[in-house]
């Protein structure tokens, strides 16, 4: 009876351990959705979206004077995924895609919106690195705006939507 008990109190034990760790239970998925909120087509020039370990944008991230500095060609290489955008006629066109794609990250156009979907799964097979989705956009001579989210909300599993207007971005919990 003893060895039960013990047996039932370590599988409890061990259960509410692992739901400590983000996604070890219970594997999900953190998603964004990006939304324009008017014509972009006479603001924004260019949006990129970046995932990556989080050693790889800090960095750059520091300040606005240095967000272009996330577009150089030996930092792309080491991002996790990296694609790049244009508005044209009411939806996304893709421009360009980085040499590193992962399997645990979708990114899908649906007419003016672009879902973003990062599987748990990513944190899980890196070793559980930090990592950073960046979203940078380029209003030409405004220069550029970024969103990032951290490691904290891709663990939160917490949906977001990203509107995209006259040279802002701003996110906000779906």
């Amino acid at each position: 009876m003893k060895s039960l008990l013990g047996r039932v109190l370590t599988y409890i034990l061990a259960a509410c351990v692992a739901s400590l760790t983000p996604g070890c239970l219970f594997p999900g998925s953190y998603t964004m959705e990006i939304r324009p909120t008017s014509n972009l087509e006479s603001q924004l020039q260019s949006l990129y979206i970046i995932v990556s370990q989080r050693e790889h944008v800090a960095e750059p991230l520091l300040s606005a004077s240095r967000y272009r500095e996330l577009l150089e060609e030996d930092r792309i290489r080491k991002y996790t995924n990296f694609v790049q955008y244009q508005p044209e006629a009411g939806t996304w066109k893709q421009t360009y895609v980085g040499p590193s794609q992962n399997e645990y990250v979708t990114i899908k156009v649906d007419e003016e919106l672009i879902k973003i979907k990062i599987s748990h799964k990513l944190i899980e097979k890196s070793g559980m690195l930090q990592f950073n989705l960046v979203v940078l956009a380029f209003f030409g001579s405004d220069g550029f705006e970024q969103v990032t989210v951290d490691q904290i909300t891709l663990d939160a599993k917490a949906d977001q939507i990203l509107q995209v207007s006259g040279g802002s971005l701003s996110l906000q919990d779906s």
